[in-house]
């Protein structure tokens, strides 16, 4: 007679939530579990892979006395730096799961903490109803500009486009705002859904020019919407939040520097002293999400600047670890 052990289960709270976006499987999906700090690193990244999701976040109770929770974000393999995506995702559910209080007629501050420092959270809602979570960034490092050494005929044929589809009439640099990114702005939105990527080639231009992405936008200069249609690509494959995918999966990385590089060579209106402008980005899974980047200027300068959007959760239920 064979001994057979019995299997004990372990069993955690688990969500699904698609972030930056209100819409059901649009935006960037995240596997949030409340309260998953005891789990291993094997049993947190089986999590993220048995959703089939990119990405995970395991909320904790705060151990620095100040912040309302603690946070660590994973890949599907290892624990990766806590990007916009995994902030309002998690904060998103502690608000809907009564995790966090909120205060009635003000606007809410939550912080939560992560391995990368302590992150707060403007939270506006009305009455009872979210409505969006805006992170305060670190505005101590001001944006960087530099040129890039580039050929527009080669940087058109890298993507798959026409010489015309990107723009002459606005100098192509790269912008530091946390990562260096090369900003590309096209003639039009259609040119962004034509966009063939050719990989070797925007592996060299970003090797080349020693930056992480490469953003692909356009604005609509004659619209009062501040629209900005974007793709951004991360031919390094860094593991900096985005998965180690290709094409960026709706993370929130690049847009603080687009937000800059738009404000710099003012291709949207900038009257007054606040400037909200809102990104529709493109994935490479056919999903759109909206990104919101609030910009706070005072004599042309950059002083304030916020990032954030929505969130829906489309999946809440309880999975078990089975252990033996």
């Amino acid at each position: 007679m064979v001994y057979q052990r019995k299997a004990t289960a372990k069993q955690v709270d688990l969500k699904l939530v698609d972030v930056f976006t209100k819409e059901p499987f649009q935006g960037n999906s995240l596997v949030v579990v409340l309260y998953g700090e005891n789990l291993t690193l094997e049993e947190k990244t089986s999590i993220i892979r048995g959703m089939n999701a990119s990405k995970g976040v395991f909320i904790g109770d705060s151990s620095d006395g100040k912040s309302d929770f603690k946070i660590n974000s994973y890949s599907r393999h290892e624990e990766i730096i806590c990007d916009y995506h995994s902030l309002i995702g998690s904060t998103f559910i502690m608000i809907t799961e009564k995790q966090v209080t909120l205060k009635d007629g003000v606007t809410n501050v939550i912080t939560v903490q992560t391995k990368d420092g302590v992150f707060p959270l403007l939270v506006q809602s009305k009455g009872r109803e979210l409505q969006q979570l805006m992170i305060m960034l670190d505005w101590k490092e001001k944006a960087e500009f530099r040129r890039i050494d580039y050929d527009n005929s080669m940087m058109a044929e890298a993507l798959g486009l026409a010489p015309e589809d990107i723009r002459r009439d606005v100098l192509i640099q790269a912008v530091k705002m946390n990562h260096w990114s090369v900003m590309v702005p096209l003639t039009s939105k259609e040119a962004l859904n034509k966009v063939v990527k050719n990989r070797s080639k925007l592996i060299n231009l970003a090797t080349e020019n020693n930056v992480e992405f490469i953003c692909l936008f356009y604005t609509d200069e004659s619209q009062p919407d501040n629209k900005i249609y974007t793709r951004v690509f991360n031919p390094s494959g860094s593991n900096n939040g985005s998965g180690n995918y290709f094409e960026d999966l709706i993370t929130g990385l690049s847009n603080p520097g687009i937000a800059a590089y738009v404000f710099e060579h003012k291709l949207i209106p900038t009257s007054g002293s606040k400037i909200i402008t809102t990104f529709i980005q493109q994935s490479n899974e056919g999903r759109i999400g909206e990104i919101i980047v609030e910009m706070v200027s005072v004599n042309d300068i950059i002083k304030e600047i916020y990032i954030g959007g929505n969130a829906t959760c489309v999946l809440d239920g309880k999975m078990k670890l089975t252990q033996y």
